[in-house]
């Protein structure tokens, strides 16, 4: 390895490294407007979500009563589970890109971890709550209110069990050094 390439990886380090502060100061400087962001667009994805359901469901039942489904009916069919399937992977999205940016500009700092779980831990009750309440007002299921949740559930319990073995792993090193 030439010593130019050594000099090259070296430059690409501290560029790595210039910009990973500073985009670290923007989201520590602007945390809350970032926040209120994050929450209102998973809520408007939510509602979005909710409302094509609510289509869904209505026109299944007019798919159902009909003898013959023709090719328009089908195209309708495909589009709006495109739709669904949409806002399910924008919705998944953005759970991970706001979670790997904490993770990879937080990675030590416990007080930002927690607040990330914790917002999720609101956001994910909001909803649920918010499932449970359109249950009495909409024919839609409970099932098919809270499906967007699965994925980012499964992944925020991934993400709380890595913090947890970070926090033993502390205490562990704590009591070495003692």
């Amino acid at each position: 390895m030439g010593k130019s390439s050594v000099i090259e990886k070296r430059a690409v380090c501290i560029l790595e490294q210039n910009w990973r502060q500073k985009v670290g100061k923007v989201l520590h400087k602007n945390y809350k407007l970032v926040t209120h962001l994050y929450f209102a667009l998973m809520l408007v994805l939510y509602i979005g979500y909710i409302l094509v359901e609510s289509y869904k469901q209505n026109k299944s039942e007019q798919w159902i009563s009909k003898v013959n489904i023709t090719q328009e009916d089908i195209q309708s069919i495909s589009l709006v589970g495109t739709w669904t399937s949409s806002i399910e992977v924008m919705f998944l999205a953005l759970f991970i890109m706001i979670s790997s940016i904490v993770l990879i500009f937080y990675p030590r700092n416990k007080k930002v971890l927690m607040y990330l779980l914790l917002i999720h831990l609101a956001l994910f009750i909001a909803i649920l709550l918010a499932s449970y309440t359109l249950t009495f007002i909409t024919p839609l299921p409970i099932g098919n209110l809270t499906q967007l949740l699965i994925t980012p559930i499964f992944l925020l319990v991934i993400i709380s069990t890595y913090l947890g073995f970070i926090r033993i792993k502390e205490v562990f090193q704590s009591f070495q050094r003692s």
